[in-house]
């Protein structure tokens, strides 16, 4: 099996990747409410095909982020210390993800149950945090259920994890936040996450929204 921690993340073995869910009072959106016209879980299946299964690549080909259906997807990085520097559009809502564990098939199962479990497993209950501008947000952990992987040529699945194009049965559980649009000018969200035995992670995105 593959693991990939990324929250900054780290290739090991049956597939993990790490965001945060954040909901301070000012800045981040309820993990239960359905801003922008889906659920947390919905945004977390986004955020997985944009991140292993879209074309651009974004964990290797050094995009800081992009806009997804009106959302400003943040880049996971895969460094125990990396930071970003990106431009964000005024008025536009962030998704970040800076914990969280990827399972698929069939290297991780052969039934949705089984990579439900496999991601749940990978992703444990890891020591982490999230602030913005220096202000703690409370992190919260969603499941996304098994659902298609769209592997687009060039994509992380295709080019990093050797699984080729297509659809990939794919299982998450991630710590996915999503902020309000942050005021013009310079901010700073800062993600750390403790795996235990495979390793701590940090990442610092410096953004200028304007």
């Amino acid at each position: 099996m593959l693991t990939r921690l990324i929250g900054i993340a780290v290739l090991v073995s049956a597939s993990t990747l790490a965001a945060p869910v954040a909901q301070a009072k000012t800045d981040a959106l309820p993990a239960q409410s359905h801003a922008f016209g889906a659920s947390r879980a919905e945004w977390g299946r986004a955020y997985v095909q944009w991140d292993v299964g879209d074309s651009v690549n974004p964990v290797s080909s050094g995009v800081c982020g992009e806009m997804v259906n009106g959302i400003f997807f943040l880049v996971t990085t895969i460094e125990p210390d990396a930071h970003v520097q990106c431009d964000v559009p005024v008025g536009t809502p962030i998704l970040i993800q800076h914990a969280g564990s990827y399972a698929w098939g069939p290297a991780d199962g052969e039934t949705d149950a089984e990579l439900e479990a496999a991601a749940r497993a990978n992703f444990g209950d890891p020591d982490s945090s999230l602030t913005v501008d220096g202000r703690p947000v409370r992190l919260t952990t969603t499941e996304t259920g098994a659902f298609d992987v769209t592997s687009e040529p060039g994509s992380a699945y295709d080019v990093d994890f050797g699984l080729g194009t297509g659809v990939i049965r794919t299982a998450a559980v991630e710590q996915v936040t999503l902020l309000h649009p942050l005021t013009p000018g310079q901010h700073e969200v800062i993600g750390r996450v403790d795996f235990g035995a495979a390793g701590e992670f940090g990442v610092t995105y410096s953004l200028d929204v304007g």
